[in-house]
């Protein structure tokens, strides 16, 4: 079963879900040792084109390459890594080198596995890296180069950690001033609160915002969140109820630029009583969009990042037509079952109020001259036990671990961005809008998630055609799973 599934999922992987026409399926003798999540990565190479896909059984590492048009090219095999190493963080590329970063659930062991496929050379090495009194933030690879982004306790201080080509790490520390902050009592916060939870293995909660695929709500409402440009990394904090706080790092020569935004403000109606509101922020192609709202009022603007000029805004209140959203008000999640998971709702009244009562967020989404954003939020529901299949046919009745989901979507967030929505309740609208910012009629924009989703709906049908001994429902004919796909990438512009 277990090498029928993956080969299923490697075409799926190989599958270009924009036009829905399978490309090529790798046959593979996969050997599992149970569930883990590193079974199969790949690695896009924006200079030549080139898609490398590595598969990991219990025993062996393979690697195929692949050209432009997908014809294989070259394949290794090798012995895997350690076992302890069960997490993708990030790659480097150097020439016709590439190396691949493994680390332990601590995040304090790595290891590295690089290799050649014209030399056809294959090495592995250990290292560790001792961050004092450092926490782990995050890992990415920005412009082919691995980097692992740390913070000291009580300090100001941002640590980066670049893979040098001799396997070892080099350390650039920036301040980041901007994003200390204290209250009344002079009780502060520093960047290491707002960017790592305090939970189980400390995953971290500054989300990695992809800008290349859509974003879910879920995904878009964490508070602090990291975007990459070509040269820069973005970081964004919405702590505070009355602005969005802003720092730039240039990953050429490591500068710091900070700015602030003030956020709109919903006043209260009754002078000298206070007012709760939710607020949050996105960012994208260089527009800053601000949102605050509760079960009474919404307000919203987009503003230019550099020329800080406000390019719309919209203010609402309950009793007003919302007459800039494209289809009906969207309430969806909370339930297993397909057909009970999209709600249609009506009054504004309703959309204010229970949006008002999540974790909000905006998603933004662009094609052609088209602007889509999304306006919504989500709350976490119970889990109805219905169970999620996994590669090889098994069953879990819950989520991978959040530090093993944080580490795999650090080196994937595009699944990342995707896999953000199982397990809540969203309510939402979807508002179209032109390069002026002028409301455009019409259905919403399909994109590819959402085909990506339709096409994993779908796939539960031929799993069971092909799987006549496994029963379709459980005793009392209620559960019916869902295959979920263990990986989307982006390469060369399109979903595999």
């Amino acid at each position: 079963m277990k090498k029928v599934f993956l080969s299923i999922f490697l075409m799926l992987c190989s599958v270009v879900l924009l036009a829905q026409k399978e490309v090529k399926v790798i046959e593979t003798n996969f050997k599992g040792s149970g569930f883990n999540n590193k079974e199969s990565l790949a690695i896009s190479n924006k200079n030549t084109g080139e898609l490398v896909i590595l598969v990991e059984d219990s025993k062996y590492t393979k690697l195929y390459l692949f050209d432009t048009n997908f014809k294989l090219k070259a394949e290794l095999k090798t012995d895997r890594l350690q076992k302890n190493f069960k997490s993708f963080v990030g790659y480097s590329i150097d020439n016709d080198v590439y190396s691949i970063v493994f680390t332990d659930n601590k995040i304090k062991r790595f290891g590295i596995l690089s290799f050649n496929f014209k030399t056809k050379t294959l090495n592995q090495d250990e290292l560790v890296v001792d961050f004092e009194k450092e926490k782990y933030i995050k890992s990415l690879t920005h412009n082919d180069t691995f980097y692992i982004i740390t913070a000291s306790k009580k300090s100001e201080k941002v640590h980066f950690y670049s893979l040098s080509n001799d396997k070892t790490f080099k350390k650039k520390t920036i301040p980041f001033d901007h994003f200390v902050f204290a209250n009344d009592q002079n009780y502060k916060k520093y960047p290491v609160d707002l960017f790592r939870s305090v939970g189980w293995f400390g995953s971290g909660s500054i989300v990695r915002i992809d800008s290349n695929s859509p974003n879910s709500i879920e995904n878009t409402s964490s508070k602090n969140k990291l975007y990459q440009t070509k040269n820069e990394l973005i970081f964004t904090t919405d702590v505070l109820k009355g602005e969005t706080r802003i720092i730039k790092v240039d990953m050429n020569d490591f500068s710091v630029t900070s700015s602030s935004f003030e956020k709109p403000v919903i006043f209260p109606t009754e002078p000298g009583f206070p007012v709760s509101y939710k607020h949050n922020s996105f960012i994208h192609n260089g527009i800053l969009y601000q949102l605050s709202i509760n079960s009474k009022e919404m307000k919203f603007v987009a503003i230019g990042l550099d020329s800080k000029t406000k390019l719309k805004e919209i203010n609402l209140k309950k009793e007003d037509s919302i007459t800039f959203k494209n289809g009906p008000i969207i309430q969806e999640g909370g339930s297993s079952f397909q057909s009970a998971r999209i709600r249609k709702l009506e009054k504004t009244s309703k959309f204010l109020r229970k949006v008002g009562n999540s974790d909000v967020g905006i998603t933004a989404y662009k094609k052609s001259d088209t602007l889509q954003l999304t306006i919504g939020g989500y709350i976490v529901v119970q889990s109805s036990g219905a169970p999620i299949l996994v590669g090889g046919g098994g069953a879990i009745g819950g989520a991978i671990s959040g530090a093993a989901f944080a580490l795999s979507s650090a080196f994937n967030p595009t699944f990342g961005a995707y896999g953000a929505y199982s397990s809540t309740k969203s309510t939402y609208i979807d508002c179209k809008f032109d390069k002026d910012f002028k409301h455009i009629e019409g259905d919403r924009l399909e994109n590819a998630f959402d085909k990506i989703k339709i096409f994993e709906d779908n796939f539960v049908e031929n799993y069971f055609s092909n799987n006549k001994n496994i029963k379709k429902e459980d005793q009392f004919g209620k559960i019916t799973p869902r295959m979920k796909l263990k990986n989307v990438f982006y390469h060369n512009n399109k979903y595999i």
